[in-house]
C-alpha cells in the first residue's frame, strides 16, 4: 500500500486525491444511510458496486462485516482497495459482467456514483435497465437491502434532467419494487444525487423470486 500511494503521489493522479480528500464527507453519506434505515452491518456479506476511495468498505470492515467485496473499473481505485487487507475486488464492467459474482450471497449492496440515470434516459435503455436490476438481484440474499443512488447530469447547476420522479428511470425503479427514500442530510444533494432507491428483499414474494 506504502509504494501504491507513492505512485498515486507520482503520477499525480487527480481523480483519486479528490477522492482521498472528500473521504470524511463520503463516510458521512455512506453512515447517515445505514443509520436512518437502522441497518447492522455485523456479520453483513456486503457489495459496493464503484465504491471509488473505498470509504463504504472500510466503514463496513469497521462495523465488524462478513464479507467485503466491489467491482471497480478504474485500475487506481481498484488496487488501491484490492490492497486493503479485507477486500474481495472484482475488476470488470457493472453493466455486462455482474453474472461472474456468487448469487445469492450479498445481504446489502450499496450504488452510489456508479452509473448516471441520464444514460438510461437519454438512450432510451428501459429494457436494458430491467435486464440490469434483474441480473443484480441474482447476487442478492432472500434478506438482501438494495440501495442505489444514481448520479444526475447538470449543466451550469441545472439538471438535465429536471422531473427525477416522473422520467422512465424512475418509472422502471418504481415498477420493480424500489421506492424512493426521503431526503437524508448529509447523503443526498438536490442537484446531483436528489433521490435514493431502496429495496428491502425481504419484502419481495418468493415464488417471483425463485423465477429469477
Amino acid at each position: 500500500m506504502e509504494e501504491f500511494l507513492i505512485y498515486v503521489e507520482k503520477i499525480n493522479y487527480d481523480l483519486f486525491l479528490q477522492y482521498k480528500g472528500e473521504s470524511n464527507k463520503k463516510r458521512k453519506d455512506f453512515k447517515a444511510v445505514i443509520d436512518y434505515l437502522k441497518i447492522d452491518l455485523m456479520g453483513q456479506n456486503f457489495l459496493d458496486i464503484g465504491p471509488v476511495y473505498g470509504d463504504s468498505l472500510d466503514i463496513c470492515y469497521e462495523g465488524g462485516a462478513k464479507s467485503i467485496d466491489f467491482v471497480e473499473l478504474d485500475p487506481i481505485f481498484f488496487t488501491f482497495n484490492k490492497l486493503k487487507s479485507f477486500t474481495n475486488g472484482y475488476n470488470i464492467n457493472l453493466f455486462r459482467e455482474l453474472k461472474t459474482l456468487e448469487r445469492r450471497k450479498y445481504s446489502l449492496i450499496w450504488i452510489k456514483i456508479a452509473f448516471s440515470a441520464d444514460r438510461f434516459i437519454k438512450m432510451k435503455l428501459v429494457l436494458p435497465l430491467s435486464a440490469w436490476l434483474a441480473n443484480l438481484e441474482l447476487l442478492a440474499s432472500p434478506l438482501a437491502k438494495i440501495i442505489i443512488c444514481p448520479y444526475w447530469s447538470n449543466d451550469n447547476y441545472v439538471r438535465r434532467i429536471e422531473d427525477v420522479y416522473h422520467n422512465d428511470f424512475t418509472r422502471i425503479m418504481l415498477n420493480k419494487g424500489y421506492k424512493i427514500l426521503p431526503m437524508i442530510k448529509n447523503h443526498n444533494d438536490s442537484l446531483r444525487y436528489p433521490i435514493t432507491f431502496y429495496k428491502d428483499m425481504s419484502n419481495v414474494d418468493t415464488s417471483s423470486r425463485k423465477n429469477n
